[in-house]
């Protein structure tokens, strides 16, 4: 990725927010780590595995969007 001197106001707005939303994203994987140490099962703990996979799928996501702006 390029330094931040280097990008242009258009890049560096679009690498604020993709960066902005992995810290989003890694407080409620942590949220979500807590929730399921709480010992929850059933259909719950189903949900949770859903949103475990839609959360690293989101991650992979932002982190291919951070890739675009540039080496």
């Amino acid at each position: 990725m390029k330094p931040n001197s280097e990008m242009t106001d258009k890049e560096f707005s679009y690498t604020f927010a993709c960066k902005r939303m992995m810290n989003d994203l890694l407080v409620v994987e942590d949220d979500l780590r807590q929730a399921k140490n709480v010992g929850i099962n059933g259909l719950s703990k189903g949900a949770l595995q859903n949103v475990e996979g839609r959360i690293y799928d989101l991650k992979a996501a932002i982190l291919n969007a951070l890739k675009t702006v540039g080496v």
